[in-house]
């Protein structure tokens, strides 16, 4: 009887692993998605910074993204895979990581988009 209640519980730490794998991943792309779309998206000369379709496409994404990451985050601890200080060590790589992303990906949209 404990053998078949430890193989469901670590069937069940292993989907919860790979979910927040999966999770980690979205929220990376959320989080650049909305970035960009936020801070690099331009507007019309004279045009009002809080447009809707900035909020819509920008504002939303990262705050979905930070949901992520908390969930993330949440999941980890549950593995007890990580704990408090490991936990600020990733979230500080992430944004780190997400900051090397939006900057590669900026400046990949620049040399395309200058034509060189």
């Amino acid at each position: 009887m404990d053998v078949s209640i430890e193989l469901v519980t670590s069937l069940g730490k292993a989907a919860l692993a790979t979910a927040s794998v999966a999770a980690f991943v979205v929220g990376t792309l959320l989080l650049a998605y909305g970035a960009v779309m936020l801070c690099c998206v331009p507007g019309y000369p004279g045009e009002s910074f809080w447009q809707r379709e900035r909020i819509l496409y920008g504002l939303v994404p990262l705050c979905v993204a930070i949901t992520v990451f908390t969930l993330v985050a949440w999941a980890l601890i549950r593995l007890r895979r990580i704990n408090l200080n490991g936990m600020y060590r990733m979230t500080f790589w992430v944004v780190i990581s997400s900051l090397a992303i939006i900057w590669a990906g900026t400046m990949m949209a620049v040399l395309l988009h200058s034509g060189r």
